[in-house]
């Protein structure tokens, strides 16, 4: 792939469209690149959840319990 010309391509098609959705579509995809592909409302819950655990609040298991749970509930 020649990025260069799929870029001229897509700056064609941006130039050319009349649909707020596709803009709002592109801009989207451009702030999820910035942001690592996560929300904020997503980034919020991992950040509520982390301070839960960090002040002792709710259960959570570790990965060798979890996997352990896991197979005994398979079987």
């Amino acid at each position: 792939m020649d990025i260069r010309l799929e870029k001229l391509e897509l700056m064609k098609l941006l130039l050319q469209t009349e649909s707020e959705s596709v803009l709002k579509k592109v801009r989207e995809a451009f702030k999820n690149e910035e942001q690592g592909y996560i929300s904020q409302e997503q980034y919020n819950i991992v950040a509520e959840r982390r301070a839960e655990y960090l002040s002792g609040e709710g259960k959570y298991f570790s990965y060798d319990e979890v996997k352990k749970r896991i197979q005994e509930k398979t079987k």
